[in-house]
C-alpha cells in the first residue's frame, strides 16, 4: 500500500514538475527538485505548485486581436499586482488563464464622472470563439448598467460572443422575479428597454384590470 501511493505521488510530482517547466521560465530543474522535496503533508504538491505558479511568464496566445483598448494580462505578475490594485481575487485566476479554460484582459469603463478600471473575462466556446463572462471593478463590484451595455458594445465590436438576445421582451428584467426565471445570465437582460407610460395611462390600465379580475371573482 505504501508503494502504491509513493508511486502515485510521484507521478503527480511529475505531471506538475512538467506543467510548471512549461509555463515558468524561471522554473530549472534544481529549483523545482528543491521546491519538490520541501512538500510535504497533506496536500503539499498542490499547494507547492499552487504557490510557484505566481511566477508564471508562458501563458496561452490571446484571443483578442491586438488593441489598445482590452490589454490582455499575460504573466502571473500582471494577475497579481492588478489583483492587488483593484482588491479583487484575480491571482487566484492564474490557474484557469494558464489551462486556456478563461482569458483575462484589463479595459477601462465611465461610471459617472471618473473612467475606472474593470477585469475582463472571457472563457472559450466549442467554435473557436470567444465568449464574455464576467466584467468587474475594484473589489468585484458589478459595473451600472450603463457602463456594461457600453463594454458589450466594444466586446462585440473586436469579435467577443455575448449571451445575450437583442429582441429580449422589454419587460423582462421586471418580470424575471415575478414569474420565478432563476438564474439569469448577468447580461441576458440588455434588450431595449420599453418606454415608460405615462401615468394617466397606467391608471386606466390599473382601472381595466382591477373592474376585470373584480367582475371574475363575482365581486363586480
Amino acid at each position: 500500500m505504501k508503494h502504491t501511493r509513493g508511486v502515485a505521488q510521484a507521478r503527480k510530482a511529475n505531471r506538475i514538475v512538467q506543467f510548471l517547466r512549461s509555463v515558468c521560465s524561471t522554473a530549472t530543474d534544481d529549483v523545482l527538485a528543491a521546491g519538490i522535496r520541501q512538500a510535504s503533508g497533506h496536500n503539499g504538491l498542490e499547494t507547492f505548485a499552487q504557490e510557484f505558479i505566481k511566477k508564471a511568464d508562458r501563458f496561452p496566445e490571446p484571443p483578442l486581436p491586438t488593441q489598445p483598448d482590452f490589454v490582455p494580462l499575460t504573466s502571473a505578475a500582471e494577475f497579481v499586482t492588478l489583483g492587488r490594485t483593484m482588491r479583487n481575487c484575480l491571482p487566484t485566476k492564474i490557474p484557469q488563464a494558464l489551462l486556456g479554460l478563461a482569458s483575462y484582459y484589463r479595459t477601462q469603463a465611465r461610471v459617472g464622472d471618473e473612467i475606472v478600471p474593470v477585469v475582463v473575462e472571457l472563457t472559450p466556446l466549442s467554435n473557436g470563439c470567444w465568449s464574455l463572462e464576467s466584467l468587474n471593478m475594484l473589489r468585484n463590484q458589478r459595473l451600472p448598467r450603463e457602463a456594461v451595455a457600453d463594454l458589450v458594445q466594444r466586446l462585440k465590436r473586436v469579435g467577443v460572443a455575448v449571451v445575450v438576445n437583442p429582441h429580449v421582451h422589454p419587460q423582462a428584467k421586471d418580470l424575471v422575479r415575478l414569474l420565478g426565471v432563476y438564474p439569469v445570465g448577468e447580461f441576458q437582460l440588455l434588450g431595449e428597454d420599453e418606454p415608460e407610460m405615462a401615468s394617466n395611462e397606467m391608471d386606466a390600465m390599473l382601472e381595466e384590470m382591477m373592474a376585470e379580475m373584480e367582475q371574475a371573482l363575482g365581486v363586480a
